[in-house]
This record gives structure tokens, sequence and C-alpha cells, in this order.
């Protein structure tokens, strides 16, 4: 972060018009209309063992539907591409084949995504001598058919020896030199073999990890595939497992630690659902998952590769797409898209046409583009030579967006003279990252942002030009960036989606008008004292922070202390409420208060009432507790806090991102004419003082 973000920055000194042929340089290449990812995955799932040296689990086979069900409906990878061993087929011969069939699968090219998760026991064994391990332990997964040592549980037991990380290193390794190093592998499970329960007999809590015999491992165990692969590391948690080239790796802890279920799940399953379900991988690199992942007590998840900054998936599975229904419309070529301005859609935006959204056809009936807008439809035609593959498909259809329209250029300014600018120019064409609509600027002037670099250390300064933001004295994000071109271009896509939701603005404030909506924020007071099993007694100061007048929250942070807000509905309409915090200290967006959209014909309760209140943060509203902070070095930061009201609800999932840097008949009442469809926004600036 910037040392000192309220000095303003020096003038630029230059002032040539850069030509047009360079200044704008557009890195976007066309996507491809078989929108289906390439994606291939393996699960591997086990909670029964055939020996009853090993305890049962509960959560490591639903876990692994949980994930396929996320590649299969959140992704939309086809269900021959997923491959899954639960329980009795997850032997480890099949386990081992299943390997090599991912490096032999000629549908897999070079560069596609590939998916290993596992889940089940796991444990520590002795190498053999000749392995020489500088650990005394070697981590291990326990397939179903393991009898470790000669178990004499099962009659005429067939000696099968669990896992090594080696062999699994080399199974990667192979996968890796035939299809490309795009591997994700997670783990939840671990090897500190330090018991296999963390309660009482009847405890919901489960650990992954079992005892072994105290034997040591065959030095000819696997030889066959390690032998000819052994130049990677292994894929586990300890001092053997640097320098990952092959693949990515998240596991559930520490060598050290216990991976946990809880309630029939792991930990960490949950914890990175969690996060893929709210975060596109288009907009995740592997080192933003653990700074965004829920914490989960006394245990660490790592993350350990060398292609930190990489995307998820190296950004080959894009999902900032979203689905919508589709309707047939007056004419036989009109279709009505059930989703307008209001979910971000723009006039020229494409959409690929699909028979049903769970079951998409790897061939798409066609191509569809918006013709004209409405705040919550839009109707749209086929492009001009390019007719639906069926002339008037019948009902249900789905819409996949596969290009975003027209939307408004986000310019960025980088001194011609400056360093950087020479290495943008030549290796922004090349990076993996879609930067649609984001162009240089001819002038400093027109810019949203401003780059360039700090001398002598030789690192990049990004400016804010935003005079909703300046005006109050905070002009810098980050000080200290590294001159690499795919880590800025990463910063520009984050900036550029946070810019165009901020000023995402519905054309007529209908809801808005005439203080038809109030806005309280308020420092939060806690009083321990409460009664079993109630939340946290959370009462509300009277003093509003938000300054009615001005539209502004101005205030000094007591870190640490809750705030919430209350929003007011002084109309009779009832409404629907979403709320996100923009924060310009690294373009962040986070969701305050999230109105669920339902899928099919029912009809979502709102949750702010006319004549109402929504109070946020305290009382009934439900919404989290939030609080503030101000980082080292500065005096002042600024955010914005925005509010989406609207008379029908829709899906704001698209908007949070992380860091750049989740009768009886007889007299009736007169019936008001029902509301006609809108939606509005209010923009609230958040200025955060250090107290003196």
């Amino acid at each position: 972060m910037p040392a000192n973000p309220t000095k303003p920055p020096a003038p630029y000194q230059d002032g040539r018009k850069i030509d047009e042929d360079i200044a704008n340089i557009n890195a976007v290449e066309d996507r491809d209309h078989c929108y289906l990812p390439r994606l291939f995955a393996l699960i591997i799932g086990i909670d029964t063992y055939q020996s009853k040296q090993f305890p049962s689990l509960r959560g490591a086979v639903r876990d692994g539907k949980k994930f396929q069900d996320y590649l299969m409906k959140g992704l939309r990878v086809p269900e021959d591409q997923i491959s899954t061993l639960f329980n009795e087929r997850a032997t480890r011969s099949a386990i081992i084949e299943a390997f090599k069939d991912l490096s032999k699968d000629c549908r897999i090219n070079e560069g596609d995504p590939i998916f290993i998760f596992y889940a089940g026991h796991g444990g520590q064994k002795t190498p053999h001598p000749d392995w020489k391990e500088p650990n005394k332990k070697i981590e291990v997964i326990i397939p179903y058919d393991c009898t470790d040592d000669s178990d004499s549980l099962i009659p005429h037991a067939v000696f099968v020896p669990s896992i090594p990380d080696i062999t699994i290193a080399a199974l990667i390794n192979q996968i890796a030199t035939e299809k490309g190093n795009n591997i994700t592998v997670v783990f939840d499970s671990c090897h500190s073999a330090s018991g296999t329960r963390s309660g009482g007999g009847n405890s919901s809590t489960l650990v992954r990890s079992a005892l072994l015999g105290d034997s040591q491992l065959d030095s000819n165990t696997d030889r066959d595939i390690w032998d000819c692969h052994s130049s990677g590391t292994r894929p586990y948690a300890g001092s053997s497992r640097r320098g990952l080239k092959s693949h990515m790796l998240i596991s559930a802890c520490k060598s050290f630690e216990k991976a946990v279920e809880h309630e029939g799940r792991g930990k960490l399953s949950v914890a990175l659902l969690n996060l893929l379900d709210v975060v596109s991988p288009k907009k995740l690199r592997y080192c933003d998952i653990l700074a965004n992942i829920e914490q989960i007590p006394e245990q660490s998840p790592q993350c350990e590769g060398d292609d930190q900054t990489r995307l998820l998936f190296d950004g080959k599975v894009d999902l900032s797409g979203k689905v919508y229904p589709i309707n047939l419309g007056s004419t036989s070529v009109e279709y009505i898209l059930e989703a307008g301005a209001a979910h971000g859609i723009a006039i020229d935006a494409e959409f690929m046409v699909y028979r049903d959204a769970d079951k998409m056809l790897k061939l798409p009936l066609g191509t569809l583009v918006v013709d004209e807008l409405g705040a919550f439809s839009a109707k749209m035609k086929p492009p001009p030579a390019s007719p639906l593959i069926s002339s008037r498909p019948i009902p249900p259809l789905s819409a996949l967006q596969t290009k975003v329209g027209t939307l408004a250029k986000f310019l960025f300014y980088i001194p011609p003279e400056d360093p950087f600018y020479s290495l943008y120019q030549r290796e922004a064409p090349r990076s993996a990252l879609n930067l649609q609509n984001i162009f240089l600027a001819h002038e400093p002037a027109d810019a949203h942002l401003k780059i360039r670099t700090s001398l002598p250390s030789k690192l990049l300064i990004i400016e804010l030009t935003d005079t909703r933001v300046t005006r109050h004295g905070m002009y810098v994000v980050a000080d200290q960036v590294k001159p690499d071109v795919e880590n800025v271009s990463w910063i520009l896509e984050r900036a550029a989606h946070y810019r165009r939701e901020l000023d995402r603005d519905s054309v007529e404030h209908v809801i808005t008008d005439n203080d038809n909506i109030g806005v309280g924020f308020y420092r939060l007071d806690y009083s321990p004292l409460r009664r079993f099993g109630q939340k946290e007694n959370l009462t509300r100061r009277d003093e509003n922070l938000c300054d009615k007048d001005k539209k502004i929250i101005d205030f000094v942070v007591d870190e640490g202390m809750p705030y919430g807000v209350c929003i007011q509905n002084h109309t009779m309409e009832d409404l629907y409420v979403n709320v996100f915090f923009f924060d310009n200290r690294d373009f962040a967006i986070s969701s305050y208060y999230t109105t669920h959209c339902p899928s099919g014909p029912h009809t979502l309760e709102s949750p702010l009432k006319g004549g109402g209140v929504l109070p946020l943060g305290y009382g009934s509203g439900g919404a989290e507790t939030f609080t503030y902070t101000i980082n080292q070095g500065h005096d002042i930061e600024v955010g914005f806090l925005k509010i989406y009201l609207s008379t029908k609800a829709f899906d704001l999932s698209g908007i949070a991102q992380g860091s750049a840097l989740t009768q009886i008949r007889g007299p009736e009442r007169w019936q008001r004419p029902p509301p006609s469809e809108t939606w509005d926004t209010i923009l609230i600036p958040v200025i955060q003082r250090r107290r003196p």
C-alpha cells in the first residue's frame, strides 16, 4: 500500500499525443462459439474402507459429489469429461490407472485444464532407506482396498500398500508431460496420523487421517511409475514439497495439522466451494484463494505451486457469461431475454442458445444478439447471416452470455517515455486475460487509471483519477506493483469491472426521487449480556453518520468496532435490496446484503416492505455485522456503499469480486395498480479517517 496516499502525485511532464495505432491496444480475441469448457477431472472420495483398520468417514464421497456438481452445473463441464471413483471403486489399481488415463486421453489437448480431487484418509509411512528421504516419514493416501501391513481383520488378505506421495507426484508429472501443467490438485485429507475422531464416540467431527503400521515402504513400490517420472515434487504438505512446476496444489492443512470433516462435510471442501460459488474462475488467481477463503479454526489450508499469479484453470474456464431464460417474441425472429439493464446487459451483447440450462448440448442451437434493452428484459434477434439451427426453437430455452456488448470503455494511461509502456505494448496482446473494452488512453486526462514507474525502485505506481475519490484526498491505489504485464492486466481487468459496476445506474430514479429512501449509518454498541442461544446483543447509537443532505458518510474509524446500516422505505412499494461495498484500496467489491433470486415460478418475499425499515448488521435484518480499518501509513481511505433497490428480484451475483491485489368475498379494499417494473441505486462515498 502507498506510504502517503493523501499527497497528490506530480503531474505528468509529457504532452505528446500517442498515435492512434499504438494507443488502442485491444488484447481481446473472439471467444470460441462452442462455449462448453474443455476441462477434464478426476474425483476420488472414500468414506468406507475394506479393512476395518481404517475408521469410516461421512463426508468424503459427499464432498466429491459436490465438486462434481460444481463442475457440471456451475462450470457446465460435460459429464463424460469427469471420472469419479467413490468407495469400493477407489481401489489402489483403479486410482493409479485413472491418473494414467488422464495422460493418455486423446480428447485432452495440451494446456486444457485438468482438475484432480481426493477426499479420504491420509497417513504417514516410514520410507525405505534407499529413498534417502530427509524426513523420517513420507505422506500417503489410503485407497479403499489398502491393507497396509498384513491385515488380520481381513481373512486371507492380500497385501495392498498405501499410495506414497512420490507415486502421486510421478503420475502428475506424467500428465503434465503429455498435457501441459494446467493441473489443479485439491486434497482434503491430512497426514498427521494423530487420531480419527476429535471428540467422543458420537462426535460429528472426524479427522481424515489414519494410523498405519510401522513397517517401511518397499523400495520397489511403484518403481515402474516413479523411476521414469522422478523430476517432480510431492503434492502434499511437508518439507519435500518444493518447486511445484507441474501443477498447483490446494491442500487442507499443514503437515502437522488435522484435516477435519464436520457434520458430514470436509471443512476445506465447504470453504473452497463457498468461494467458487461466488467468484468466477476468471476472476480468481491461485494466490487469492487463501486470502479470500473463509477461515477454518485450527486448520491452515495451503496453496502451493510456481504459478501463484495464474488464473484458476489458467483462465480457460470463463464464467463471465451468465445463463438466463429465453421466451419467444412477437415475431418469428424475436426472442425475449429475461434479463436487462439492471442485470448489466448491454446492447449488442451476444448469447449462445441451448435447449436446457442443466443439460447443455455440445452444439448450441445458435446465436442471438441484444437488439433492444429494457430494465429487466431485452429483445434479441439472430445476427445477420447466422440464423438459429432450428427455425423456431420451442421453450424452455437458455441463453449463455459470450460477449458483453457495447459497454463504456475503460481507459488507462502510461506515459509513452515510461519503460513499462513499451513492455506493455509488446506483451499485452499475449495475455491470457480477457481485456474486453480496456484501452490505453491518448491523454492522462482521459484515463480512469494511471500507471507509471517509480524510480529508483522500478516498481509501478497505480493512481486513481476518479474525482469522487480524489476530492477527499485519496490518490494512490498501490505504489509497489511489480512491472509484470500479466499482473498489471489482472489489475486492469478488476479495475474495469469495478468501475463499470460502480457507474451502473438506472436512467430514471423513480424509487429514490423525493427522498423516498432514507439511509442511516451507525456505530453499534456491543453487550456480551444475552440469553443462551441468542445472537450477540448489538444496538445502534443515535448519531446517524450518513449526512442526509450531502449523501455522504464521513466518520472517524474506531477499528474493530461494529457498524450497521439502516435503509428506510418511505414509499408504499415493497422493495428488493442488494448492498455492496466498493473498496478503492484494491478494487474489491464485497456483498453486504444479498436478495437471492429464486429459480422457477415462485416469487421471493421482498425484505424491505413499503413504509418499513431494513437494518443491516444488527436487529432482524439478517446481514453480517461489519467493521472498518485504516491501513498503516494512511490517514484517509474512501470507499462506496452502493444500494440496489428494485420492485423485482434479480440476480446480482456477478458483481462481487475479490481484491485485485461472497378468501372471503365481500367488501374489498381498493387495489392500487401494480407498480411498473423498475430499479434504482444509491451510491454513497464512505470517508474513513484516523482518530487524531
